[in-house]
Formats: structure tokens, sequence, C-alpha cells
């Protein structure tokens, strides 16, 4: 085996356990930034839940949970941003992991195709130890991708659970928010009609 064979051989074997090194951290660091988007979303939806209770107490009862459910769409929006850049890290080192996984078959394949040269192996065995390479390369292609796709499937189901979830509870919220409203018109309307002046007296016939 000559010696850039021998280079070559080394960079494509230590490719992949450099990029696993790397991914690990990464990965550890997504994870980390998942879990506290996931707390202030949580959060946030306490935070607006004790606002619009409070603004029941105040005289402009509309203009206060206007207010508030406008300051909770930009907090979403801003948690949904940093959402959609996690998810668009995530797949890029999703390439990159597999990028290394082709190099090290790449490794292995001329590993053994040198192995065979060395050994004076038959013109026979090689071709059937080729197709045997690309069938296993080709297998567990297959495999990462049906991988990929579940994983993106189930992550794809939670997130509409969640926000099915959330809008039961939302609409369940307005109801409840709804029918206190009601009350306190009806109630009001009540009090109005109790302090009106009283009737003037008939006048008296002559």
């Amino acid at each position: 085996m000559n010696r850039l064979l021998r280079a070559t051989l080394f960079a494509l074997l230590c490719g992949p356990a450099l990029a696993q090194a790397q991914a690990a951290p990464h990965e550890h660091a997504m994870q980390a930034e998942r879990a506290d988007i996931a707390a202030q979303r949580a959060k946030a939806e306490a935070g607006y839940a004790a606002e619009r209770k409070a603004c029941y107490q105040k005289f402009a009862v509309n203009d206060c949970l206007r207010d508030a459910s406008a300051r909770h769409r930009q907090v979403l929006a801003g948690l949904r941003h940093r959402e959609v850049a996690l998810d668009d890290a995530e797949r890029k080192q999703q390439a990159i992991e597999r990028q290394a996984e082709l190099r090290q078959k790449a490794a292995d394949a001329a590993r053994k195709r040198s192995e065979a040269e060395q050994a004076g192996a038959p013109a026979g065995a090689q071709r059937r130890s080729n197709a045997a390479d690309h069938a296993n390369d080709a297998a567990a292609a297959r495999s990462a991708a049906e991988d990929r796709q579940r994983r993106h499937q189930q992550e794809l189901d939670a997130q509409a659970q969640k926000a099915q979830a959330a809008g039961a509870e939302r609409a369940r919220y307005d109801a409840k928010i709804k029918s206190a409203e009601e009350r306190k018109t009806d109630r009001d309307r009540r009090e109005r009609e109790n302090t009106s002046p009283p009737a003037k007296p008939l006048p008296i016939p002559p």
C-alpha cells in the first residue's frame, strides 16, 4: 500500500470520529434550547392567563384583554422563530452526520479493496465483495432515511397534539370568559333598572 493510499484511508477513518465528537456537544445544546423554548412557552401561557384574570378587575376590560392578547402573540412568535431556527440547525447537523456515515462506508470499502488486492483475491471474488458492499450501503441508506422520516413524523404528531390540546383549552377558557362577561352585563343592567327614578304620581282629579 503506497503512502498516498494510507494517508487517504487515515483521513476517511478519522473524519467520522471527529464529526461524532463535534456532534455530541451540538446535540446537547439543541436539547437545552428546546427545553428552554418549552419552559418559556409554558411561562408565557401562565402569564397570559394571569393577565386575563387581572383584566376583569379593571374598568376597561376589553382594552386590557386586547393588549394582553397582543403581547402574548408577540411572545409566542418569538419562541416560534427560535424553534424554526433550531429545526434548521438540526437538519444541517443531520446532513453532516450523514456525510460522515458515507465517508465511513467509503473508507471501509477502500480498506476491503486494498486487503483483497494485497491478498491477490480473484477478480470474481472482488466483484462479489463490491456488490455486497453496495447492497449494504443501499440498505444502510434506506434505514437511515426511514429513521429520519419516522422521527420527523413523530415530532409533527407531537406538535399537532399539543396544538389541539392548546386550542381546546383556549376554547374552554374563552367560553368561560364570555359567560362571565354576559353575567356582568346582566348584573349591570339589573342595577341600572333598580336605580331608575320612581314614576310621577297621577294628578288629583278636580
